[in-house]
């Protein structure tokens, strides 16, 4: 039988079921919890069961799984492109959450541009990023988006080359 099951993740809870015999087989339900706080991203944690057997007191088990955040962005990177000087390029980033929520506000570079509206609330928002510069090279800029939904600031990262 299991006698315990360990864990060395902070951003697990495990809860084992009574024991089911059937046929000379036992069988458990085996719960694993992902606790608030746990980053997003991808979990890949290894639980160890220990067992009253002798020839096997320890069972390694994987778990592995995608933690989605809160607030997703898409893509993840925003490539505008090769532009001219003075030309401009418009892409369009996607802002997801579980619940509807408010984008209260976008930061970034001046010669980065967005159209929203901070009183709307919905779960999907479709933001157009102009992006618009007058110098020469690659250009790589951090796009910080803050919500009214538990304080939830995420970023995406803008690239661009103006030639």
């Amino acid at each position: 039988r299991i006698e315990d099951v360990r864990s060395d993740s902070h951003h697990l809870e495990v809860e084992l079921g009574d024991p089911v015999v059937v046929g000379g087989r036992v069988s458990y339900d085996l719960k694993i919890r992902i606790l608030p706080g746990a980053p997003a991203g991808f979990i890949a944690d290894q639980l160890v069961l220990v067992t009253n057997d002798s020839s096997g007191r320890s069972i390694p088990l994987t778990v592995e799984g995608k933690i989605k955040p809160a607030i997703e962005v898409s893509p993840g990177v925003l490539i505008m492109g090769s532009v001219g000087p003075g030309e401009a390029a418009t892409k369009k980033l996607l802002i997801r959450g579980k619940e509807p929520f408010k984008i209260v506000r976008i930061e970034c570079d001046e010669s980065f541009g967005f159209d929203f509206d901070p009183e709307v609330s919905k779960k999907v928002h479709f933001i157009p990023v102009k992006f618009l510069s007058d110098k020469a090279g690659k250009v790589e800029k951090t796009i910080k988006i803050v919500t009214d939904f538990k304080g939830i600031e995420t970023e995406v990262i803008a690239r661009a080359d103006v030639k």
